[in-house]
């Protein structure tokens, strides 16, 4: 009955039903299949490309999240996450990185970026940064679909 009288109330209960979905560019190794086993474990979605390349094929395939290893070989870190974050989804990006300091921040929000997870990844960290990112990006969605009905 609820429903009914707002419509809105089951668009927001079947946002909250979705399961986190992200898109991996990293190396194929342990790390990788660490956060595999963390994001199977919970239910969410992951997919994994290589490289920058094999990722921007996929990109038909919107992912809301991306994670982005800082040490790729054929990819600067600055480069990729700008590529990623203008993407017409307008993606989470999340860089994976060993160390995270000021300047890192510093360097990751001017190009676009949301967050940083560390590697090797901690189970509960991993979990946090996804649910977060999941979050805010939904909420960013929503703001972006009100503000455009509007205008």
């Amino acid at each position: 009955m609820l429903e009914l009288l707002c419509p809105k109330r089951e668009r927001i209960a079947r946002l909250r039903d979705e399961k986190p979905r992200a898109l991996a560019i990293m190396r194929d190794g342990p790390d990788r299949q660490t956060l595999q086993t963390i994001f199977r474990d919970a239910g969410w979605e992951l997919e994994a490309a290589d490289s920058m390349p094999a990722a921007l094929v996929r990109r038909r395939t919107p992912f809301p999240m991306i994670l982005l290893e800082r040490e790729l070989q054929d990819c600067d870190w600055r480069k990729g996450v700008s590529v990623l974050a203008a993407l017409p989804q307008q993606p989470w990006v999340i860089l994976l990185s060993g160390r995270c300091d000021k300047n890192l921040w510093d360097d990751l929000i001017r190009y676009g970026g949301s967050d940083i997870l560390r590697v090797p990844f901690v189970h509960d960290s991993v979990i946090h940064a996804i649910s977060s990112g999941w979050s805010f990006w939904r909420h960013l969605q929503q703001l972006r679909r009100a503000t455009a009905r509007r205008a």
